[in-house]
């Protein structure tokens, strides 16, 4: 999980994570499962929208970079895992936390 957390744009497969884990496939996903409640890939998509939410939030770089830097080769596939996680698309987010910002620097002047 740290691996993933520290580096979601990898190109993560659960033969890997397994590997890492010093694990059968197998056991891995069972374990892994068991532990979170939830499977490797919706761990792995879970992580990389925090990753690109925090990207959104701190740079300007586009949609379409910020879906590859965290895994993703396609904008649009980015955008439908990040809207079905978030509830708004990326751009959207931003906006959204453009304006957050600006309320939080209005009320603190």
């Amino acid at each position: 999980m740290q691996a993933v957390l520290q580096s979601p744009g990898n190109d993560w497969s659960i033969t890997r994570l397994a590997q890492l884990a010093a694990m059968s496939r197998a056991t891995f996903l069972r374990r892994f499962t068991r532990e979170t409640g939830m499977t490797v890939g919706v761990f792995l998509a879970r992580s990389r929208v925090m990753a690109a939410a925090e990207i959104l939030s701190s740079t300007g770089d586009t949609v379409a970079t910020v879906a590859g830097l965290v895994g993703y080769g396609s904008e649009s596939a980015f955008s439908r895992v990040f809207r079905s996680e978030v509830g708004m698309s990326p751009a959207e987010f931003r906006r959204d936390q453009v304006r957050r910002e600006r309320h939080l620097r209005g009320i603190r002047t």
